[in-house]
């Protein structure tokens, strides 16, 4: 909330950079969490993972379980209520999230993601008003193009994505979230 001053406005879109196990993921979820408790409607795509993880992944963000906690049911009484009274209150707002899981890597495509979106549309009757995807890399721009298999290659295919998740967010009105993985960062710069 800090750095996006409580957030994009709708056809603006968010990247966040970090290392390999830096907290882009739980950053997103929380991003998420943040929205739904304010009433907004969350489409989160997920492009890593099977849908199962990363629902239990947003249950133990908003939550604040360890997993195998949550997994065995080990939830002491008076946080159960507390969650209950949270879980209520996301409801009265009518904020919600929707997850959707590409279990196969290189499958997701940024034209998926515009359909998905439609998707979203058709069932729920309205656009989602917050559009994640995790993560960037992992998104196909879509476009017909072949990307080398270069660092230059691999940079213009993920500019490519990021324009088509800018133009998605703008044609529908909705605020978009990623992350983006910094592989090319040496040690010594971190």
């Amino acid at each position: 909330d800090a750095i996006t001053y409580g957030g994009s406005e709708p056809g603006e879109t968010d990247c966040f950079l970090g290392r390999s196990g830096s907290g882009k993921t739980k950053y997103l979820r929380w991003r998420g969490i943040s929205a739904a408790r304010m009433g907004f409607k969350v489409l989160h795509i997920q492009a890593e993972g099977t849908k199962k993880e990363c629902l239990d992944g947003y249950d133990c963000t908003w939550t604040a379980i360890l997993k195998k906690d949550l997994k065995i049911g080990n939830i002491a009484p008076n946080l159960l209520r507390r969650l209950d009274n949270i879980s209520k209150d996301i409801s009265l707002k009518g904020g919600n999230i929707k997850v959707v899981a590409f279990e196969q890597f290189e499958t997701a495509s940024m034209r998926d993601v515009r359909n998905l979106v439609l998707d979203y549309y058709k069932i729920e009757g309205r656009f989602p008003d917050l559009l994640i995807l995790d993560y960037l890399e992992l998104f196909n721009p879509g476009d017909g193009k072949r990307y080398a298999p270069t660092t230059e290659g691999e940079k213009y295919r993920r500019e490519a994505s990021a324009r088509a998740l800018k133009n998605i967010c703008n044609e529908f009105g909705i605020r978009g979230a990623t992350a983006s993985q910094a592989n090319d960062i040496a040690p010594s710069d971190y």
